[in-house]
């Protein structure tokens, strides 16, 4: 996905309908990771809380995944710095940066 610089992302809604939006990714040693900014003013945060299998447009291939938030500051840190590294982020956020919340991809159990 280094190549891709965004991707889509279909969450289950409370309302029965899919939500579609595209959204930042970032890999780490070949894992997947994705990113909400500002996640308390977006609603797909939330409901990924509620059922964290989604589905994943990139490069033209949907992927059935599972998202596991990321809440461990030495797990955060290096995904951040791919984040960085990929779309040329400040090394510092500044001081009025949104909050950012972080999900690992992962494969859905069978």
């Amino acid at each position: 996905t280094d190549t891709e610089k965004t991707i889509a992302i279909q969450v289950h809604t409370p309302y029965l309908l899919p939500h579609a939006v595209t959204i930042w990714c970032s890999e780490v040693n070949g894992q997947l990771y994705v990113a909400a900014s500002a996640p308390e003013k977006k609603r797909w945060p939330g409901w990924t809380d509620d059922n964290p299998d989604v589905k994943l447009g990139i490069a033209g291939h949907v992927y059935a995944v599972r998202l596991v938030p990321l809440t461990d500051a030495a797990e955060i840190a290096p995904v951040q710095q791919a984040y960085q590294a990929k779309y040329q982020l400040p090394d510092a956020p500044p001081e009025n940066a949104p909050s950012v919340r972080y999900w690992h991809v992962t494969q859905r159990p069978s």
